[in-house]
């Protein structure tokens, strides 16, 4: 459960959905990507570690914030379009 540290990290929409689930416990969500605003996810961005192995793109923390806030505002509009594809990768696979 988030403390009032976290709380106040979260963009308000993420807010909202915590304060839902803590009052329905077994109610549902659909999607989240949509509460999702720029500042979180230059929170997310900061929150990241320097020395951390390459994403599955094959991008460092360092490549994707050579122009972070363009990188974060086009991330943020396929967020809220949801043209956002996830990549998944499974230990051993080829799909790199």
């Amino acid at each position: 459960m988030p403390n009032a540290s976290t709380l106040a990290d979260m963009s308000p929409g993420l807010v909202k959905g915590v304060e839902r689930a803590q009052r329905e416990p077994e109610g549902r969500f659909h999607a989240l990507a949509h509460l999702i605003d720029g500042p979180a996810l230059k929170r997310a961005y900061r929150r990241q570690r320097s020395d951390a192995a390459v994403g599955v793109d094959g991008v460092t923390k360092e490549q994707y914030g050579q122009n972070l806030e363009a990188t974060l505002q086009d991330l943020h509009a396929r967020l809220k379009e949801k043209r956002v594809c996830p990549t998944f990768y499974t230990h051993g696979s080829s799909a790199m």
